[in-house]
């Protein structure tokens, strides 16, 4: 698999952070693209928890 994928950082209501990703992915494999949008996601939460932890939240 190779790629990336960028978070878009927008502020809303009662102090809140809205992040919208966006991937653009390739994989070798055609029978990994079935499981390469759970794989993201998973490391998106990661990604957030991470943020969070650094943050104090």
């Amino acid at each position: 698999m190779n790629g990336h994928w960028i978070g878009i950082f927008s502020p809303v209501s009662n102090n809140g952070t809205k992040i919208k990703f966006t991937e653009k992915v390739s994989v070798n494999n055609p029978i990994m693209n079935l499981f390469v949008g759970l794989y993201l996601k998973k490391q998106q939460l990661l990604y957030i928890a991470d943020l969070k932890k650094e943050l104090g939240e």
